[in-house]
């Protein structure tokens, strides 16, 4: 079983990691005790045959003499005791309020640094932490309530695009930055306050894939408005058929998005999911970001939504939905592949 110290502030990618790699392989007369660069973790994995030795010991409420247990362990259990190093982990200890304001800050610090992209890590997490930590007293707030708020963010910032101007479209995806950064901050919320839920993670994911689907239909109808490439335009005959790539681009999105929201959670996605693994469970993914781990998050939202505001600001737009449709028709074969000639059950 496991024992947590309950003055004690621990991050939940820590409890999954000794989860999914230790507690299988836990026997019955052993004790794992964990530890990390700033010392030992308040986190014990005990066998069954080893919780009546544990229980005689008389210093539970001493919490900080974690060290003082593993030798109780060790001189009176007659199980075997190991201490396992654990890189990327967090705890602090709560004494009173003060330090409880000074743990959740360091815990915020600490989920910047979570796994993916660089955009993400470098770019919107030291802003949406901040965020997070203003808004956190108030009880009102919590994570659903931000996911709704951001996506009429998105919304906002997708409607500008209706308008045929420059400086609109600009607005406009800045505003879609920032509902990209936003949208870190109702999982720092559920974190800090233990609130995750499936309902909370279906609506993160409905409204980031419709935000996402409409963003191409929306950036193909401005370029309709506005012009762009003169050679695509008089390739293809006229100005019409930026709007039509950009729907054909959003559906095929939204579609390929549901398709997988339905099955990574059963027997493994399609398409991209299939063959870049992004649906495998934590465990058999790199912890070690590496050059392919960050290739493969390019694809990622707040990456898109960064490049998109780039691309805007340089009055790129038509590249950029041009570029878009390659994956959407790479996606559209690959469904069809995987629905129509590997039948893949999902």
């Amino acid at each position: 079983m496991f024992i947590i110290f309950s003055d004690w502030i621990v991050d939940d990618w820590t409890v999954e990691k000794i989860a999914e790699f230790e507690w299988h392989g836990l026997k019955s007369e052993e004790v794992m005790f964990f530890e990390n660069e700033n010392g030992l973790l308040p986190i014990v994995l005990a066998g069954e045959n080893t919780l009546v030795h544990l229980s005689k010991w008389d210093k539970w409420e001493h919490s900080d003499d974690i060290s003082g247990l593993i030798e109780y362990a060790k001189q009176n259990g007659g199980f075997a005791v190991s201490v396992k190093k654990l890189d990327n982990s967090f705890s602090s200890r709560i004494y009173d309020k003060k330090s409880s304001v000074a743990a959740e800050w360091d815990l915020l610090k600490f989920l910047q640094f979570r796994p993916g992209g660089l955009v993400a890590k470098y770019l919107n997490r030291p802003f949406s932490i901040r965020i997070t930590r203003r808004i956190i007293k108030y009880k009102f707030v919590t994570p659903n309530f931000v996911t709704i708020a951001d996506f009429f963010i998105g919304l906002l910032g997708l409607s500008l695009f209706l308008i045929p101007s420059y400086w609109t479209a600009v607005i406009g995806a800045v505003i879609m930055h920032f509902n990209s950064i936003v949208d870190g901050v109702d999982g720092e919320v559920a974190r800090l306050r233990h609130e995750s839920s499936k309902l909370g993670a279906n609506l993160d994911s409905f409204s980031d894939e419709t935000l996402g689907a409409l963003l191409y239909v929306v950036t193909g109808y401005h370029l309709m408005m506005t012009g762009g490439a003169e050679w695509f335009v008089t390739l293809t005959g006229g100005r019409e058929w930026f709007f039509y790539i950009g729907l054909f681009t959003g559906i095929i999105s939204y579609t390929y998005a549901m398709v997988n929201f339905h099955s990574r959670r059963k027997k493994g996605g399609i398409g991209f999911y299939y063959w870049w693994d992004l649906n495998k469970p934590v465990k058999v993914l790199s912890r070690k970001p590496t050059l392919m781990f960050y290739l493969k998050r390019l694809l990622w939202r707040d990456s898109i939504l960064f490049i998109f505001m780039l691309v805007t600001i340089f009055n790129v737009l038509d590249y950029f939905l041009m570029i878009s449709f390659v994956p959407a028709a790479v996606n559209a074969l690959l469904m069809f592949i995987h629905i129509f000639i590997i039948r893949a059950e999902w």
